[in-house]
Parts: C-alpha cells; structure tokens; sequence
C-alpha cells in the first residue's frame, strides 16, 4: 500500500480540473487554505480546504467545459473536488491507521489490484474502483479502521489541491489516470464497500453494521430525536458535506420522520456543535 508521490512544482488547478472534465469526470471547486485558515472565511472552519465552495456543494459539481473555466478563471486557486460514484467510487485510507486496516485484510483476502491511486496531503490514499455494471456505490464511514468508502453523493479532493498541511494531493508515479486504468475492485472489497461485509468474517466488533438507509427511515421513538439528529448529523458531516445543506435536510427529515419534529433552531445548534466536536479529520 506504498508507492513514490509524484509532485508538481508549480500545478495549474485550472488545467487539471478542465482535464478531468474532459476524461467524462464531474469537477467541483474547492476551498484552500488561506494562511492558517480555510479560504471560506470561517474562523471556526474544521473542514479546512476540504469543502466545496458552491452554494449547492457537490451537487454542482459538472463536466461542462465552459462553467469550469470560470471557476478557475478568478485569481482565487480553488482545490479541484471530483464527484464520486460516477466515474468511479473510491477507497479513502486514512494514514497510518487505514493502510494499516488495509494490509491486515489483505493478509486473509490477498492484495487489491494495481488501480489509479493518489496519496491525500495528510499522508493517506485514495483509490479510485470501477462503479459495478448495473449496480451502485454509496458512501460509507468506518468501513474499516482508518477506511471510508466514497461513492454516490460523495466528492474527493484531488491532484494538485493544496493540503493544510502544506502539501500537495499528488497521483502515485505509474499509477496515475494518464498511466492505468480504473481497475474492477475484487467481489470482497466490493462487498465491503456496499456493507455486504466487514472483511473479518463477522461482525464489525461484536454489532450487526448500520444499514443507513434503513436508519434515516425509521421511525425515531420521541425520547430519542434529539441523539437520531446528532448522529444523522455526524454521519453526513464525515462524509464531508457542507454543514449547511446537512443541516437543511436534516430540517427536512426531521418534518417528515420526527413526531413531533424538532424546532430549526434546536437542529441548527445541534450540527453545529457537532461540527465543531467532529472536528473533520485533516487527511
């Protein structure tokens, strides 16, 4: 699960991103960082050159040509974010913890296959899989130890976007887009990252895994809604959504799950202290 980072001296955001469009891959401007802070401006921010920076998020993310040379056309170099779980889903392997994951489930499984892989600023992985014929890939948070699985609603920040750590998200030498192709994940790791398995055989720890299809629509007893909002709320924020369309569809689940339903005011002080204790983690 390592191989030598390729970096670019002086990368032009701008054309990477209209390259990625080209290759059929939605492109989404993010925010970077601005000195010690995130470029949004939030003294607060813990997602810190991590979100994108449209009203809309992800959601506008786009191939089209034109509407991506603007967003760079301003003299502000805005990260590239790539949309998931259309071109491609991905593996994020956080760090130590995550390879770590990664090289144990390997033992019992064998090695992933060579795939387009980039190495995160804050010294994990991304790997990017082929989305399955017919079928789909959501998003999904603690996979495994350190591991979360991008796919359908979810983006990435990709090469050359600048880290908060000052580094550079870079593709692996031999293994960028340009070198090889998105390879199809082995059926164990597609079971996993469809929350088919945990690649341990049983049970991640002891409990069955959370189906969060099934919890957003289950009903909430009232005693409960105040911790259904705060989980709900953490799970969204990991996935990396902006704090503010969580906030707005959790206002919205909440009408239409919660009986009664909590106050807008009560839901947007709970994601925000949420965000604030998530404190997104830095990959």
């Amino acid at each position: 699960m390592s191989a030598t980072v390729a970096h670019t001296s002086t990368p032009d955001l701008g054309k990477s991103a209209a390259w990625y469009a080209k290759r059929g891959w939605p492109v989404v401007p993010v925010h970077y960082p601005d000195g010690e802070r995130c470029s949004c401006g939030n003294v607060a921010c813990n997602r810190v050159a991590k979100h994108p920076c449209l009203p809309n998020g992800v959601h506008g993310a786009t191939v089209e040509l034109d509407t991506v040379a603007g967003w760079w056309a301003s003299s502000r170099p805005w990260n590239v974010g790539l949309s998931t779980g259309f071109a491609f889903w991905v593996l994020d392997v956080d760090g130590d913890s995550g390879k770590a994951s990664m090289a144990e489930v390997e033992k019992r499984h064998g090695r992933v296959p060579s795939t387009v892989t980039a190495d995160t600023g804050g010294g994990g992985l991304h790997l990017l899989w082929r989305v399955p014929a017919g079928g789909t890939v959501g998003c999904r948070v603690g996979v495994l130890q350190g591991v979360d699985v991008r796919g359908s609603g979810g983006y990435i920040v990709a090469p050359p976007s600048l880290h908060a750590s000052g580094k550079r998200y870079a593709w692996h030498r031999g293994l960028g887009p340009h070198q090889v192709a998105i390879a199809e994940a082995p059926g164990w790791l597609l079971n996993l990252a469809q929350g088919r398995g945990n690649g341990h055989g049983s049970g991640h720890g002891s409990g069955k895994r959370t189906s969060w299809g099934e919890a957003f629509r289950a009903a909430v007893p009232n005693g409960e809604r105040n911790q259904a909002v705060a989980q709900r709320a953490g799970y969204l924020l990991r996935l990396g959504m902006d704090r503010d369309v969580a906030t707005e569809l959790l206002i919205g689940w909440s009408r239409t799950h919660l009986q009664p339903p909590l106050h807008d005011s009560e839901i947007r002080r709970t994601v925000g202290s949420i965000a604030t204790r998530e404190g997104r983690r830095v990959k």
